[in-house]
């Protein structure tokens, strides 16, 4: 009996660390709108209450995905792994977990704003949406599903690996 190969595809601290700065900047930007005097007379910031509402936005949005940047640095578990009864993901915040070949579809790429995920068709996508616990992951799961045609959608941005890398290991291991 043959042994299987395991690839594991670690999260990429430098991506991860770019990604922290880039929030942490965007956050000090929108702080900075929030408490800044100065007044506009054109644009979106001639109104108040629409130049607090994009602040506060950028803060909480920004604010929430540096969390999501440092834990994902401190985790040390690999970011994919991929062996012969299927992929573990723990790539970003809408990780699915444990996916069987058993319950692939199919694989595809999107692009949005710029960025290519990896789309990974699933057989039960309500499993993968009810298995998370946190209700925001739920309803991301629930967007890529309902605008992806499948809650799951793997970013490499985290990961020391490129897409057109990934594509090919996946696909040459599905045909095992």
């Amino acid at each position: 009996m043959k042994q299987e190969k395991i690839v594991e595809i670690p999260l990429s601290n430098g991506k991860l660390v770019k990604g922290l700065v880039a929030c942490i900047a965007f956050v000090a930007a929108s702080i900075w709108i929030l408490c800044s005097d100065q007044r506009s007379d054109n644009g979106i910031f001639s109104v108040p209450a629409i130049k607090y509402t994009i602040a506060i936005v950028g803060i909480l949005f920004f604010g929430t995905m540096a969390v999501f940047y440092l834990l994902k640095l401190r985790d040390k578990k690999p970011g994919l792994v991929i062996d012969e009864n299927g992929i573990i993901d723990n790539s970003g915040g809408l990780a699915a977990g444990f996916i069987p070949w058993a319950d692939i579809r199919d694989f595809g790429t999107i692009k949005v704003m710029k960025q290519q995920f990896l789309v990974i068709e699933v057989r039960n996508p309500e499993y993968y949406i009810n298995n998370q616990k946190s209700v925001l992951k739920k309803k991301g799961m629930l967007y890529n599903f309902n605008h992806y045609g499948s809650p799951i959608a793997i970013s490499t941005n985290t990961l020391k690996c490129k897409l057109p890398e990934l594509i090919t290991l996946l696909e040459e291991r599905n045909k095992v």
